[in-house]
């Protein structure tokens, strides 16, 4: 059966194996699309509904070509929402599922990197344009659930409409551990898992026990920093390939894509806005100044450790939405500081060239900071550190498992290890420091992880650029096993199950 059968097969409720078809859609945006449409149709072919939200023409044309029926798809268009007419009922509505859903729709603009550097009149025609045709083809398909990758407008605007409406939003994310697992979350960030194994600490599985401590001994041992280091170590090339970037960039993305998609690079965002474009020179720049630049541990030096993330990204943008200002969030920290307790500022290996020179010097201006040589092993440094810090990053997770204090400014799980704290105000660090320290409790951290792991599946969600693993045939019907098992749980999902293998061969 062709994957065109397949969704009608689904669409006429024939299925004698499901039942009536769960009805999904998937929110994308640029080469994730690859990895929902392989999902989609491994879905369709198990009895589920799969509805696609999505912006780029391109992913437009290939799901067509795909087999999936054009219907099945919501194609949001910049052209459209330009000459979208606003009226106040619509914006009225807006405003009623706001309060419904406890966010408002600016919050989520101030989270889209695209959208946020757009003028104000063209904001508010797209967000009110995106709500009306979100909210008409999610009802108008009785959608069930919704999921995706929620950094961008319409996922968050669909993730409004599944609140105010009592449906279901899920991001599926990895869970940051050196394995290839991931795990439900309720929400536009990692906070609240969904439930998948043990519903508490006591009732872990001994064998998700062992993985927990592998992975606390794989940390402890130091190897993925040293990995990671020697992978950033090499510089960007500026030859053929990425003048033919640059170019395909330029011309096709920013003349053609950028004229219908709301999230595709323009002449502004590229040169303006992210200047992505300068990465290779900043690299080289970087390394001409380094010393200029970058410092070396002092031994003997008390201080606060501070990892840099990588911007713009999830993990700022959406879950610690309010600290994007990094000069802002280190000047409060410093300032707080006792006076013999430095600050430690330390740039991802992976992010230079990300940051220009100019950027670096003004973090280095700030009294009491140090920047730190981003070769300096990590693990060293929160080893040695009165304190870890950071927004949402996975460094505060290898220094709890250290035993280390760290503290966060986000309510992702990385608050359940015994040795995080979370704080929202960064010009209190240095309240913190001078309280006293959780308790180290490794047999609560190792439980918390296997916990963590026995609400989780096999699978990486990643598109095919970043890693080719994310589109194999073995990784999407590991990723589908894990979406069919949530449906099967939410309330009021569909009990599905595997269709007859004979019937789609």
């Amino acid at each position: 059966m062709s994957v065109k059968e397949s969704y009608q097969h689904n669409k006429v409720g024939i299925s004698s194996y499901a039942g009536p078809a769960a009805r999904i859609a998937f929110c994308s945006i640029w080469e994730r699309t690859d990895t929902w449409l392989l999902l989609g149709e491994e879905l369709t072919k198990r009895g589920i509904q799969v509805f696609h939200i999505m912006t780029p023409s391109v992913y437009v044309d290939k799901a067509v070509s795909r087999g999936i029926p054009r219907e099945n798809i919501l194609w949001l268009r910049k052209d459209e929402a330009s000459a979208f007419v606003v009226n106040e009922s619509d914006e009225k509505l807006l405003c009623e599922y706001e309060v419904r859903a406890g966010v408002t729709a600016k919050h989520y603009v101030a989270m889209d990197r695209f959208l946020r550097t757009e003028s104000p009149g063209f904001v508010r025609k797209y967000v009110v344009y995106a709500f009306v045709k979100i909210k008409e083809f999610i009802e108008k398909n009785d959608i069930l659930v919704v999921s995706g990758e929620p950094s961008t407008m319409h996922d968050l605007m669909a993730l409004l409409v599944c609140k105010a409406t009592g449906r279901h939003y899920t991001f599926a994310s990895g869970n940051r551990f050196p394995l290839d697992r991931f795990n439900f979350f309720n929400s536009e960030s990692e906070d609240n898992i969904y439930l998948m194994g043990a519903k508490t600490l006591e009732e872990v599985e001994p064998e998700y026990l062992q993985m927990a401590q592998e992975i606390c001994d794989k940390i402890r041992s130091g190897k993925k920093n040293r990995d990671v280091i020697r992978k950033a170590s090499k510089p960007p090339k500026i030859g053929m390939s990425f003048l033919k970037k640059l170019v395909r960039g330029t011309l096709h993305r920013a003349l053609v894509q950028s004229k219908t998609d709301a999230h595709m690079y323009t002449f502004k965002s590229m040169f303006v806005d992210h200047k992505y474009y300068q990465i290779p020179f900043n690299f080289r720049l970087t390394r001409y100044k380094w010393d200029k630049i970058f410092e070396k541990p002092i031994e003997g030096e008390r201080f606060v450790f501070y990892a840099l993330n990588l911007q713009p990204e999830h993990s700022v943008d959406v879950e610690a939405p309010y600290f994007m200002d990094t000069v802002h969030v280190l000047t409060s920290i410093a300032r707080s500081l006792p006076i013999g307790v430095a600050l430690y500022v330390k740039e991802h290996p992976n992010a230079l060239g990300v940051r220009s020179v100019k950027d670096l010097m003004r973090i280095k201006q700030i009294p009491g900071v140090r920047v730190i040589d981003p070769f300096v092993d990590s693990h060293y440094l929160l080893q040695m550190a009165e304190l870890t810090v950071s927004l949402t990053g996975t460094v505060s997770i290898e220094a709890a498992i250290y035993g280390k204090r760290t503290v966060i400014f986000s309510n992702t799980f990385i608050k359940g290890f015994s040795m995080c704290q979370v704080t929202l105000k960064p010009w209190e660090v240095g309240k913190v420091l001078n309280s006293p320290p959780p308790v180290h409790d490794p047999d609560h951290d190792v439980r918390y992880i296997g916990w963590l792991l026995s609400n989780s599946f096999p699978g990486t969600l990643v598109d095919w650029i970043t890693n080719p693993l994310g589109i194999t045939p073995e990784n999407i019907a590991q990723l589908a096993d894990g979406y069919e098992a949530y449906l099967r749980q939410i309330p009021g999902g569909i009990e599905v199950s595997n269709l007859n293998k004979e019937l789609f061969s």
